[in-house]
């Protein structure tokens, strides 16, 4: 992986992140999700998911593209620890809005070990803190996306947990235990994200992006922008979908299940 090369994709600037501060972390977290979109267009063509570095690397910068948390946090994991921090990979479990949780420890995340703290650094999740977030409980305010914390849940796991805003009630994301995972504990659940029925991203196609003043967010459905303004709701069609996808991630490429149907 050539490292400046990624760094000058992303537009980040190396002197904060080599300064090993909480500001740099979150600068390096924030410009990577506004460079590099969350997308599933891998699952949805039928197109193996890598987690070599290498192969994420061209991914990204040479064809545009993004990812999952399986690529993009290990393309950030190696990042990191090429800039010295000390890091390591967990597996947690992804709550839905209504409550219920997904395939058990199939999101991979990340934390880092800083100035004798433990943050959670997740650049790959789509609607993830842009700030480095402690397991301590202490509240952080992402302005693009309201607050979150970490807390002790009812066992000895963490809860990652976000509420948009003051008024709103806290909403776990995702729960883990603290266990360093070798790589190869996701093969499994890899496998069921790309080709299990009942797996989300078999099931739905996802873009999003992070931009100065929210996001954008595409389903096969609808492109949702968030802005200062609030939401504004565009309709994808089989005509137009090319088009959102250059026009608001910079990604040319064809999605198998938005293409025309051939009957």
């Amino acid at each position: 992986m050539d490292i400046s090369a990624f760094e000058h994709y992303i537009e980040v600037d190396p002197a904060r992140v080599e300064s090993h501060t909480v500001d740099g972390l979150a600068h390096y977290m924030t410009q990577f999700m506004k460079h590099i979109p969350f997308e599933d267009i891998h699952v949805q063509n039928g197109v193996p998911i890598s987690t070599d570095v290498e192969t994420n690397f061209d991914k990204v910068v040479h064809q545009h593209r993004g990812g999952f948390c399986y690529e993009l946090n290990t393309l950030s994991q190696y990042y990191l620890k090429a800039k010295g921090y000390t890091v390591g990979r967990l597996a947690a479990t992804v709550y839905t809005p209504e409550g219920d949780f997904v395939f058990k420890d199939s999101h991979l995340t990340t934390y880092v070990k800083l100035d004798g703290g433990t943050y959670l650094v997740d650049v790959g999740f789509g609607n993830a803190s842009t700030v480095p977030v402690p397991l301590t409980g202490e509240v952080v305010d992402d302005h693009h996306s309201g607050l979150y914390r970490v807390i002790k849940g009812s066992t000895d796991d963490y809860e990652m947990q976000q509420k948009v805003s003051e008024a709103s009630p806290w909403n776990t994301q995702y729960s883990f235990d603290f266990i360093d995972r070798p790589l190869d504990y996701f093969d499994d659940v890899i496998d069921k994200n790309q080709h299990d029925p009942a797996s989300g991203f078999v099931q739905n196609l996802v873009v999003s992006r992070l931009t100065e003043e929210g996001r954008y967010t595409m389903s096969q459905h609808h492109l949702t922008i968030t802005d200062a303004s609030g939401q504004q709701k565009l309709p994808v069609t089989s005509d137009n979908y090319r088009e959102i996808l250059k026009d608001y991630f910079d990604i040319d490429e064809a999605v198998k299940t938005l293409e025309p149907s051939n009957d």
